[in-house]
């Protein structure tokens, strides 16, 4: 099995972003496939965070309005 993530490691490593801001799009249901491993212990299967950053790329401006509207 594959070492989980911190909410601190996918934030800084992987998305370069501030854990708050990772924390708030779990909220929101936005943000990658989380583990709840307790009530306040989150983790993060890096395969599921890379097939979730995967998801979100695109060609171009054009392609990101195509996507979004489909």
């Amino acid at each position: 099995m594959e070492r989980l993530l911190t909410e601190a490691e996918v934030a800084r490593d992987w998305l370069n972003v501030e854990p708050t801001l990772l924390e708030r799009h779990r909220h929101e249901g936005s943000g990658p496939p989380f583990i709840r491993v307790t009530p306040r212990v989150i983790r993060y299967s890096p395969s599921a965070v890379r097939h979730w950053l995967e998801e979100r790329v695109y060609p171009s401006v054009h392609g990101d309005r195509e996507r979004l509207t489909a």
